[in-house]
């Protein structure tokens, strides 16, 4: 009876650690390196399986960074969070390697993209995310970024502490959502804190 009671658990148990590792895979695990920046990443998920990411691409000599999170929190969201998650890298590569864009135009472009197919054909599971992504020209020291829906990410430099701005409303909501994209120089020394709305919701010191 101990048996067949704990079997069940036991495969339950098994999937989750298993989805835990697929989420753990898609994470970025060697960080690009550069004279021009660094770059530091931490996660933890709140239950076994998370549903925040992110994701650091270097394409044409700019770096995209990402940070983002699907609402809820579990397997579920998980699932959905690998959806997401593609659909952007994919979209941000296809975007980004055009020679006739510019950063502003791909982050634009990336988010109406995956936002018009998850609101058009997964609207009745109610799932979204929110999201910012932010390309960073160190030739120009111009950080191009859209925040879509995502805590505001701050940055700090010489003259203070200053919150970016949300330019759009979380993604795989609104079918025709505009997304705006916002730039702003970067000084050496200037630091940028993007998180996902597990911290601010941290109940512990």
């Amino acid at each position: 009876r101990l048996i067949l009671s704990q079997t069940p658990l036991a495969v339950t148990a098994q999937q989750i650690q298993i989805a835990r590792s697929i989420h753990q895979d898609f994470l970025v695990k060697k960080l690009p390196s550069s004279a021009c920046y660094d770059l530091a990443v931490f996660t933890e998920p709140a239950l076994e399986v998370g549903a925040d990411w992110y994701d650091i691409l270097v394409i044409n000599e700019t770096i995209y960074v990402v940070i983002a999170d699907v609402c809820d929190k579990g397997v579920g969201s998980a699932l959905y969070m690998s959806v997401f998650r593609s659909l952007l890298r994919y979209s941000l590569q296809r975007f980004a390697f055009d020679a006739a864009q510019g950063s502003r135009d791909v982050l634009s472009a990336v988010v109406t993209l995956v936002n018009e197919y998850m609101a058009e054909n997964h609207a009745e599971s109610v799932m979204f995310a929110t999201v910012f992504i932010g390309a960073y020209q160190a030739s120009s020291q111009t950080l191009s970024y859209l925040t879509a829906g995502h805590e505001q990410p701050l940055l700090l430099t010489s003259d203070g502490l200053k919150k970016l701005d949300v330019t759009g409303p979380a993604i795989g909501i609104f079918s025709g959502a505009v997304f705006q994209t916002r730039s702003i120089k970067m000084s050496p020394g200037d630091l940028l804190f993007a998180y996902t709305d597990g911290l601010p919701d941290a109940r512990s010191a």
